[in-house]
């Protein structure tokens, strides 16, 4: 009888929120009936892509009610700081990430599920900016082969034969790290995913 009457209240609050603002049923729903993890997330570190502070974006995290949140500025771990700050006062598990676009034409995101990930990360992004001229990165593909072994790598999908044939390269040669994509047609015919899993724990 409680669980039906809980059903009930949770039913009409989300109507009410519905015909007030069809954003306010989005942060209903995210809070009481899922679980959601945002993972990719630019803040306005990320120049001309990103507009919104790190503590801001861990603030509208909270009150949509994410259980999550990864900050992935291109390139950078300028914001990680201030989201840390922020989630910590708030109690919202942060996830430290980066965006990397390859010279091989693929963009994926790294994350870090532990400190030795993160010095793998902080690493090749300090290598990145120093290889070229302030504001600039170059990375390559070995780069992400040989030193993000304990990172979590997504692919960010786009219309390129790219996504055919580096990740395939990538999945074969990182036997010691993880990876997880997805390669997709234009018109989402076929998908192909691979994992890539290894025994570390991650923690967040």
């Amino acid at each position: 009888m409680t669980g039906s009457l809980e059903n009930s209240l949770r039913y009409f609050a989300t109507v009410l929120f519905r015909a007030v603002h069809p954003a306010l049923e989005y942060c209903l729903f995210i809070q009481y009936f899922a679980v959601y993890a945002e993972l990719h997330c630019l803040s306005h570190y990320t120049f001309l892509r990103g507009a919104s502070a790190p503590d801001e974006l861990v603030g509208r995290a909270v009150t949509c009610g994410y259980h999550a949140l990864a900050i992935t500025d291109e390139c950078s771990l300028a914001g990680v700081v201030k989201a840390h700050v922020a989630a910590k006062e708030l109690g919202l598990k942060l996830i430290i990430g980066s965006e990397l676009t390859l010279t091989e034409g693929i963009r994926l995101v790294a994350l870090v599920p532990n400190r030795e990930a993160y010095g793998e990360l902080s690493g090749l992004i300090s290598r990145a900016r120093r290889r070229t001229s302030k504001g600039k990165y170059t990375v390559h593909l070995r780069d992400v082969i040989f030193h993000l072994k304990r990172c979590l790598l997504i692919l960010l999908p786009d219309d390129t034969d790219n996504q055919n044939v580096y990740p395939q390269q990538l999945a074969r040669s990182c036997g010691s790290a993880s990876a997880a994509y997805s390669v997709m047609t234009n018109g989402g015919a076929s998908n192909t995913a691979i994992t890539l899993r290894k025994p570390y724990k991650y923690r967040w």
